[in-house]
């Protein structure tokens, strides 16, 4: 039965030609008439929740036509698998001008209408859902040229301004590669227009087309102006004189008081006024760009009808700073994004109706940013638009002639479009008002729009590493301000380290708590060798992570020698960067601790160097060096400190060692150890000390008899040669033993 539906299809697309030819077919229960007077639509396409393409088509037919628009259509495809795709009528609905002042004629509606042009116009809407209930599954990759989506059909209704033979009418929507991307699992969605693509207007009044365009997947859009089509790849290339396709409607060799059109490629609108009466095809191709990438393209078709009304004047629209621009009230807002903006819009008219006394004022808007009510889902994304009082999807604020409502809007940045594989963009939201009275047969119209225009601020400055504070085992302590986040997308700190200052730094951690102020790095080891580190700022809308961190900061590194037998003490120390930061007090504190315990300053220096005479007989001693420096947190200014890993000298004398080994064994004095360690031995008698050292498998590597005195004994032993690993030594006296863990790095 295929062949016989294509055929049916097909034969029922090219059913038009000069003149007018009725065609109707019954086919299994239903008839599918396609003969009616089309004034414009478009075919846009979205996502299921299975992963699937939906596709929706809207249909403008003129009501002066008997016919309508068949029930089912079919759109016709080359992409992979499918020759045609079957769409159903799911709505239809009466969008002619309402009004009930009768001072310049009856209303408008559908079901009076009995020639072309008055204006009445129905809306049809048509979805593949009933053929596809999971959506359409489409497969693979388009070609370059994409995959072309087409609805055919007769008849285009009367115009004023083409004068092409044939009246049969396409749209066409065209879906395009994306980086070899399979659109199995739909990750493209079509833009949407919040207008529709008919405009019906008064001679003599300023006139606007405006798109208003909604990008569900945050692409770019693109807007030029084209022709109309009768096929698939056949636009019109016959106009009527002083039209083209550029050129579509009256410009001034067809009024002298006309304004040619002018057209805005980023948005869309086209701004105009005619004196001159008729009807008008036009076309706008949209093009959505993913990451500088086509991925979709819109043939939109639009009509245009333009009629002796005869009402007048129009309503007063005024909008706080706005500016005229072609009859059209502008206010354009050029913002940082985490800036608000507020402006009054209202609407006036006292000209009165004759038929009915005072006429109401309407005041609309239309937004892609707006929340509810105004959009029933809410906006886009980020924090929605509000007017108060609010006016609801397809409503309007009315009063017999004064009306005015408040926008306010809080913007952030989440509101810049930010696409992960390209980053961040400028965006630009238009927010449309459109005041009206109730004039027949064509209410009298202003229009004005605000225009908000966002940028991302430049990235935050990176903030410094306050400071460092080596722990006796090693870990590090970093410390900084709570970063103030200006540009109100900031949302983690990336802490990176290396144990070289070139690199390669590798992420330590990514804080997403940005009220955090201090992290403690655990196994760093920094009692053994320097650590350095980078702070970074990962802000969304401005860039992702900060490109520099503020610099590198290292751990304050302690290294002490000693003039043997003489107790004077050199201490140098590499600082935590050059210099010291504005908030630093800027002073070095060296402090001490004795082998009795308790630590002590001993001196202050802006250097990085020290010399300490130390006690006589003191035979082991400790040093560290501190830095203090302010953050700035949610509490206020509050100190913190920079220190050093502790550095140890001993005075202890050498005994000779008669045992033979190629290993030497250490002491926990210093632990970890590098070269020369110290175990420090009370006895109560002269006698024996027995060592035997084994590594973390169990092996003994070394066994070895001390002499020892009575009292304090320090045995020294000497680790040079040993590899990094943790050791294990036992001491035994007397029938005792302890066994002691001992660490060596290299």
């Amino acid at each position: 039965m295929k062949p016989i539906i294509h055929f049916m299809r097909t034969l029922i697309s090219n059913a038009c030609y000069i003149g007018s030819i009725l065609f109707m077919v019954l086919f299994i229960g239903f008839v599918t008439e396609v003969r009616s007077q089309f004034r414009g639509g478009e075919i846009l396409y979205g996502c299921t929740s299975a992963g699937n393409i939906r596709f929706v088509m809207h249909l403008y037919r003129d009501c002066g036509s008997a016919n309508t628009f068949a029930d089912t259509l079919w759109l016709t495809t080359n992409a992979t698998g499918f020759d045609s795709i079957g769409m159903i009528r799911v709505a239809a609905t009466d969008i002619s001008p309402e009004c009930d002042c009768l001072t310049s004629g009856a209303p408008l509606n559908c079901s009076l209408a009995t020639q072309y042009g008055t204006g009445a116009i129905e809306e049809l809407v048509f979805s593949s859902d009933a053929f596809y209930p999971n959506g359409v599954g489409l497969m693979g990759v388009p070609p370059p040229t994409g995959w072309q989506f087409v609805f055919q059909g007769c008849c285009r209704a009367p115009t004023d301004n083409l004068a092409g033979l044939s009246n049969n009418f396409a749209l066409t929507t065209t879906m395009f590669p994306y980086l070899q991307t399979p659109v199995n699992n739909c990750f493209d969605q079509s833009p949407r227009f919040l207008m529709p693509p008919i405009h019906t207007g008064c001679a003599g009044d300023p006139h606007a087309l405006f798109q208003v365009p909604l990008e569900p997947e945050i692409d770019s859009l693109s807007f030029e102006i084209t022709s109309p089509l009768t096929g698939a790849s056949s636009p019109i290339n016959t106009y009527q004189t002083g039209y083209s396709a550029v050129s579509p409607l009256p410009g001034p060799l067809h009024h002298p008081n006309n304004q040619a059109v002018t057209f805005d490629p980023v948005t869309g609108d086209l701004l105009f006024r005619s004196y001159t009466t008729g009807s008008f095809a036009l076309a706008i191709k949209a093009t959505a760009w993913k990451c500088g990438v086509k991925v979709t393209e819109i043939h939109r078709e639009i009509h245009v009808l333009i009629k002796a009304c005869h009402h007048g004047s129009t309503p007063d629209l005024a909008m706080q700073s706005g500016v005229l621009n072609q009859g059209i009230l502008y206010r354009t807002d050029s913002l940082y994004a985490g800036e608000s903006l507020s402006a009054w819009i209202s609407a006036l008219d006292t000209t009165g109706c004759a038929s009915s006394g005072p006429h109401d004022v309407a005041l609309s808007a239309v937004g892609a940013m707006f929340g509810v009510p105004m959009n029933s889902n809410g906006c886009l994304y980020g924090q929605c638009a509000q007017l108060t009082p609010p006016i609801t999807h397809g409503g309007s604020l009315t009063d017999s002639t004064f009306v005015q409502t408040v926008f306010d809007w809080q913007t952030s940045g989440a509101h810049l479009p930010y696409v992960i594989s390209c980053g961040p963009r400028p965006s630009q939201h238009d927010f449309v008002f459109i005041a009206s009275n109730k004039k027949c047969p064509v209410p009298a119209v202003s229009y004005g729009v605000l225009r908000v225009a966002l940028k991302a601020k430049e990235p935050d400055p990176p903030i410094p590493i306050s400071c460092i504070s080596v722990l006796p085992n090693g870990d590090v302590t970093l410390s900084w301000s709570e970063h103030t986040n200006t540009t109100g997308s900031f949302f983690a700190y990336e802490l990176k380290h290396s144990t070289n200052p070139i690199g390669p730094y590798v992420q330590l951690t990514s804080i997403q708590n940005i009220s955090q102020t201090s992290y403690t790095h655990q196994g760093a080891n920094a009692h053994l060798h320097p650590v350095y580190y980078q702070l970074l700022l990962k802000e969304k809308y401005t860039g992702g992570v900060t490109p520099t961190p503020f610099d590198t900061a290292a751990t304050p590194t302690l290294s002490v020698t000693t003039d043997t037998p003489s107790n004077v003490a050199h201490l140098s120390w590499q600082g935590i960067r050059d210099g010291f930061l504005p908030s630093s007090a800027g002073i070095y504190e060296v402090q001490r601790e004795l082998q009795a315990g308790g630590w002590s300053v001993i001196g202050a220096t802006t250097a990085t160097s020290f010399i300490d005479t130390f006690p006589a007989g003191e035979t082991l001693v400790k040093y560290k060096i501190t830095l203090t420096d302010t953050v700035v947190n949610n509490s206020g200014p509050a100190p913190c400190f920079s220190e050093s890993n502790e550095a140890v000298i001993s005075t202890i004398s050498v005994y000779p060692i008669s045992c033979k080994t190629p290993f030497l064994i250490g002491t926990p004095v210093p632990n970890p150890a590098s070269e020369r360690v110290f175990l420090p031995v009370d006895v109560p008698v002269e006698g024996n000390l027995i060592v035997l050292v084994s590594d973390v498998a169990g092996k003994v590597i070394f066994e070895c008899t001390f002499p020892v005195m009575k009292g304090r004994n320090n045995i020294p032993l000497e680790v040079i040669s040993w590899e990094t690993g943790i050791y294990f030594f036992t001491a035994k006296y007397g029938g005792m033993k302890q066994v002691i863990r001992l660490a060596v790095v290299r």
